[in-house]
């Protein structure tokens, strides 16, 4: 009782599932051709030109494997639960189709419903590593000859353990997650200006000359395990400020499992503007909500949820201020592991 009270997961009800033998829905989402000089967002940079800034400056994301030394303790698992397309998330959810456990499965479709997503299970895979798109918003900065590169990713699943005076017990996991990482560019010449990893609602500034990069434009992004929370190296970090005997949890993000290099063969969808999105999104970007009916509570205040969307978070189109990197890495006992790659 004590345990629920404190920190407990409550989920809207589980849909009835049941094996199904037909093939999941499978949905294109290939972005519409642009044409010479198009500005379809309204935001001054046209679309070409946002398409050229997004795939230079397009991340190698490292997912969490496996750490031979052990750093990570009891977290110190492969990551399990991948990023996924929306469109194809979305043909599940109108058919009650579903891939979930490496079994197809069938309930009543879902539906965004009071302002949140609803009807659709938990543990939901994603697709296979490296197979989803990547969501990119690209827009001007303030200073003339500067663009900011926004990198949104869509998990169907979250999870995490915390060990809790001294008892291991489920920790925020939730239905719906959007993630990203961002940087700011000189766009002629092409060159990174910073960079900006958010995750457990807190924004790393990271300086160019610190960003681990690849080819030169390319920054590395390391996820956090089952959290999926972005860092600039590999690491293994406390996500709780409080001490590991109260509540221990860390983020392992060690770049040892899937690596995915987002500028080689994979979709990069324009978002557009929340008011102006880009026609492939038309119909889900401008949703506020929660993409799950999840939440986590402490009694009776909701202190947690399912993630909202790219336009309902704060971070849109507003990247900063927060907290250096070094300065976090310290105050959290974080220790670099080094991705072995």
């Amino acid at each position: 009782m004590l345990l629920c009270f404190v920190h407990c997961t409550q989920r809207g009800a589980e849909p009835v599932l049941a094996p199904h033998e037909g093939a999941a829905p499978v949905v294109s989402e290939a972005p519409p051709p642009m044409e010479a000089g198009a500005d379809r967002d309204g935001d001054g940079l046209d679309d070409a030109q946002e398409a050229a800034l997004a795939r230079r400056f397009a991340p190698s994301v490292r997912f969490a494997g496996v750490d031979p030394q052990g750093r990570g303790g009891q977290h110190n698992v492969a990551e399990r639960y991948f990023p996924m397309s929306v469109a194809r998330f979305l043909a599940q959810l109108e058919a009650g189709v579903y891939e979930r456990e490496g079994q197809r499965w069938l309930t009543e479709p879902g539906s965004f419903s009071d302002e949140r997503v609803v009807g659709y299970p938990s543990f939901l895979k994603g697709d296979p590593p490296r197979a989803a798109p990547v969501y990119v918003h690209v827009y001007p900065g303030e200073e003339s000859g500067t663009a900011f590169c926004e990198y949104w990713l869509f998990y169907p699943y979250d999870v995490a353990e915390a060990r809790f005076l001294g008892v291991d017990i489920p920790y925020g996991g939730h239905r719906g997650d959007w993630e990203h990482a961002a940087f700011k560019v000189q766009i002629n010449p092409p060159r990174l200006l910073g960079g900006y990893f958010y995750g457990h609602d807190k924004c790393l500034v990271v300086a160019a000359e610190d960003l681990e990069r690849i080819e030169d434009t390319h920054p590395a992004v390391y996820v956090s395990q089952g959290k999926h929370a972005s860092y600039p190296n590999a690491v293994v970090i406390a996500s709780v400020g409080l001490p590991q005997a109260i509540v221990g949890h860390l983020d392992v993000a060690n770049g040892l499992g899937e690596r995915w290099d987002t500028w080689r063969d994979t979709a990069l969808i324009d978002l557009g503007e929340r008011e102006q999105p880009r026609d492939p999104v038309a119909r889900w970007l401008g949703f506020q909500g929660p993409w799950g009916p999840d939440g986590v509570w402490l009694g009776s205040i909701e202190i947690g949820t399912s993630a909202t969307g790219p336009t309902a978070k704060r971070e849109w189109r507003n990247n900063g201020p927060g907290t250096p990197w070094r300065e976090h890495l310290a105050s959290r006992g974080g220790v670099l592991v080094g991705a072995g790659r």
